[in-house]
């Protein structure tokens, strides 16, 4: 899902993460709960890398 943070329903998700900066990636598991997040960019390779780091931690 993508979010607008300054805008409409992006600001509930927002709130209910404690987002503060952006851009922000966040996994969230089936329920909602957050597995992880990424704050700031980072280079294609990083990024991917820190995303599997999340998705495969228990």
């Amino acid at each position: 899902m993508k979010a607008n943070a300054e805008k409409d329903d992006g600001i509930g998700v927002k709130q209910r993460y404690g987002v503060n900066g952006y851009p922000c990636t966040l996994v969230l598991d089936p329920s909602g709960k957050e597995k992880g997040r990424i704050s700031g960019y980072l280079p294609a390779g990083q990024f991917v890398q820190e995303l599997a780091r999340i998705v495969t931690k228990p």
